[in-house]
């Protein structure tokens, strides 16, 4: 095969699979800012982290039947440790505990 033509067939792959990396990353992530504009942080409620349809779902005072968000934070990339602590219902004492604990399960 020509060596032009083998550059051009490499050069195209290369950015093919540059391009599915950006789009594997782009969907593992959700804005911060999306999350905590969708909390009503009036008041010293807690927070529980809990599952809603396979995702991550933020709960207020107990109400475990409404969900105030439903993340993007699928269960199962999670580890099983953190799985088993989602369908127990993991606590938030605030909201600043909240985001720490999304972000840690989000990455």
């Amino acid at each position: 095969m020509d060596t032009g033509i083998r550059i051009t067939i490499c050069t195209l792959l290369a950015a093919l699979a540059l391009t599915m990396v950006a789009f594997t990353f782009a969907s593992f992530t959700e804005p911060q800012s999306t999350l905590a504009d969708a909390i009503d942080t009036s008041g010293e409620d807690q927070y529980i982290l809990g599952e809603w349809d396979g995702k991550i779902a933020i709960f207020r005072d107990g109400n475990m039947r409404n969900p105030v968000k439903i993340t993007g934070i699928e269960l199962k990339n999670l580890r099983e440790a953190d799985r088993a602590l989602i369908r127990e219902g993991l606590i938030a004492a605030s909201e600043t505990e909240l985001l720490e604990l999304l972000e840690d399960l989000g990455s």
